[in-house]
């Protein structure tokens, strides 16, 4: 499924709910489906900066795919966290260094988080971004 599909299909199923609490309790049961992150991946390097809960997020290049994890400790944070890799997961680099990932401002969601949240909200887009960007410019070598 194209990185666009995705997106419209979440934020299909945002508009589909009748308020804030709803899709709040949305992003939290995403969170809750996120696969809980090995303690030893939980380090300095992988803790991503500017977040009010902490959060961290690993990528490895598996053939020409990104495979991410990550985990946070707030709920509504790990739930955003999910929605996020939902959407890059198994994709190449290039992939997600080409998307705009709109959803953000069509959902309305970065306007109704709190500011500290918000900024986790960029902050975790932007270290997706380096990863990905990181893993772009470094390929790993074909057998």
């Amino acid at each position: 499924m194209h990185i666009d599909t995705a997106q419209d299909r979440i934020v299909a199923e945002l508009a589909a709910l009748e308020d804030w609490m709803d899709r709040y309790a949305w992003l939290i049961a995403r969170g809750d489906s996120l696969t809980p992150m090995a303690p030893e991946h939980k380090t300095d390097q992988s803790a991503i900066p500017g977040c009010q809960a902490q959060v961290w997020l690993v990528a490895e290049l598996d053939s020409d795919r990104l495979r991410f994890g990550g985990d946070a400790d707030a709920r509504i944070t790990r739930g955003i966290l999910a929605l996020i890799l939902d959407l890059v997961q198994d994709r190449t680099p290039q992939e997600i260094l080409a998307a705009d990932l709109y959803f953000v401002h069509q959902t309305g969601l970065a306007s109704h988080l709190s500011p500290s949240r918000a900024n986790g909200l960029a902050s975790i887009l932007g270290r997706v971004r380096e990863l990905a960007e990181a893993h772009a410019s470094h390929p790993q070598p074909t057998a």
